[in-house]
């Protein structure tokens, strides 16, 4: 009887379309364990796996420039947690298989195979945050996340050592916290607000302590989540200082939450502004401490003796940007022509709805 009830579930238009996401996400890591012959891009190895790989085992790899020790533009903050340890955990447990079963799990096939994997396996918060946001604001998530598990990005890209796709993910993310944040304060704002009007109507004692202990009883929310969402922020600028483009926006209207309405003035929204700025510091320092150890800008030995100066820190964001703003420095890479993002790109990563969002662009513009 369960097993029926079960088929006549997943045949029903709204479940059919949850069974198909299903299939679609053991597509996505079943593509984990089947690589390619080819490559997308080398930056999938050069930038990621293949320096964490040497690190990790010893071997002897080519390191790209962007790992250059005297200008270091990209961060390992990322590529240690998101490789590093994939392959410290691959390292402990092969131990194991060899003691007790004499299979040595280390293999050319497994070191790629299982950075992807835990990448794959992180791919999946983009399913989530949109779950969430869907639920949050009262959509429907079926048909939202077939769309998501069906697409070309999530299925190629999202399973690959990319910092770009772990920028997705981050952004993802952000875009989920910040909008249940912006929800919970619309929310609140206006019940405080109505309360208030209730408070200023009422005429009787009891009645206005009522109102006042129910308006005092409503949760806060000007300044939830601010350290989660300062954190990611900064680990997604250090992944890729690109994050600047996509974070801000969505901070932006984290902190704008409210503005316009009687409770909110334009003085917690400085506030707002200064506590994030303090809130990122923890991972600000963190994320800097671990590339100045890891370029041997600063040795342990000199924490301890307190032999420290700025000349021992090493800011990679600041490296990347001051890199790329040079022109004859991106040129030595290729310039893109203008028009391959608006031609090619967009097209390739969003299918018909870049194709729609360019020509409602140009609508937009011309009209």
């Amino acid at each position: 009887m369960k097993i029926n009830s079960y088929l006549r579930a997943i045949t029903s238009p709204k479940d059919r379309t949850l069974f198909r996401y299903f299939l679609l996400a053991v597509l996505r890591v079943a593509l984990v364990f089947v690589p390619q012959t080819g490559y997308i891009h080398p930056d999938e190895f050069f930038q990621t796996l293949e320096p964490m790989a040497g690190d990790e085992f010893h071997l002897e790899v080519v390191r790209p420039w962007e790992y250059n020790a005297t200008f270091p533009i990209r961060s390992v903050v990322a590529p240690i947690c998101v490789i590093k340890v994939p392959l410290n955990i691959l390292k402990f447990i092969n131990v194991y298989f060899v003691h007790f079963l004499g299979i040595n799990l280390i293999s050319s096939y497994t070191i790629l195979i299982f950075p992807r994997l835990c990448m794959c396996l992180l791919s999946f918060v983009c399913d989530y945050s949109l779950f969430r946001m869907c639920r949050v604001y009262g959509l429907r998530h079926e048909i939202r996340l077939l769309v998501l598990g069906s697409s070309y990005v999530m299925l190629v890209f999202g399973t690959r050592t990319f910092s770009n796709s772990l920028e997705m993910i981050l952004t993802s993310f952000l875009l989920c916290l910040v909008a249940e944040c912006m929800l919970l304060s619309n929310t609140v704002i206006k019940q405080s607000e109505l309360l208030q009007d209730k408070y200023k109507e009422a005429t009787k004692v009891v009645e206005r302590v009522k109102i006042f202990k129910l308006r005092s009883a409503l949760p806060p929310h000007s300044f939830n989540r601010c350290f989660l969402i300062a954190s990611l922020c900064v680990v997604g600028i250090f992944n890729r200082p690109t994050f600047l483009f996509f974070g801000m926006p969505i901070v932006f209207f984290w902190l704008l939450r409210g503005l316009g309405s009687r409770s909110i003035t334009f003085l917690d929204f400085n506030v707002r502004v200064l506590l994030f700025i303090l809130a990122s510091l923890p991972a600000l320092v963190i994320c800097t401490l671990v590339d100045s150890l890891y370029f041997r800008y600063l040795t342990l030995e000199e924490i301890e003796k307190m032999e420290i100066s700025i000349d021992n820190f090493v800011f990679t964001p600041l490296n990347f940007i001051r890199y790329n703003i040079n022109p004859d420095n991106t040129a030595k890479h290729g310039i893109h022509a203008w028009y391959l993002h608006v031609l090619v790109n967009i097209p390739l990563l969003f299918n018909i709805l870049g194709i729609v969002a360019i020509v409602s662009a140009f609508l937009f513009l011309f009209r």
